[in-house]
């Protein structure tokens, strides 16, 4: 006598074979969905982290806008150096609109 397995789509010569081999396949299915939950829920707290840390830059660039403005009101004019030349290479007009 064969025996189908309709979540494998195999014939089997036991009984026995055939539900060791579907029992095979749910483990290895469910072990595949546990690793996609948790990385999705990896992604979802990389993903905050992400936005936590572009409205911190986001909060230290008005800070530094506002705090140019000031001297540049009281003073102005505003002298900066600029320790790395990739930064003007990477984004060339990054630093157009701040000086």
């Amino acid at each position: 006598m064969k025996y189908y397995s309709e979540k494998l789509n195999k014939i089997f010569d036991s009984e026995d074979e055939c539900q060791k081999q579907e029992q095979a396949f749910l483990d290895k299915q469910k072990a595949e969905e546990e690793k996609q939950a948790k990385l999705a829920e990896t992604r979802k707290a990389r993903a905050k982290e992400v936005e936590e840390a572009y409205k911190k830059a986001n909060e230290a660039y008005k800070e530094f806008l506002e705090l140019k403005n000031k001297f540049i009101k009281d003073y102005r004019t505003i002298h900066m150096s600029f320790d790395e030349l990739s930064d003007l290479v990477n984004d060339p007009f990054k630093f157009w609109f701040i000086l």
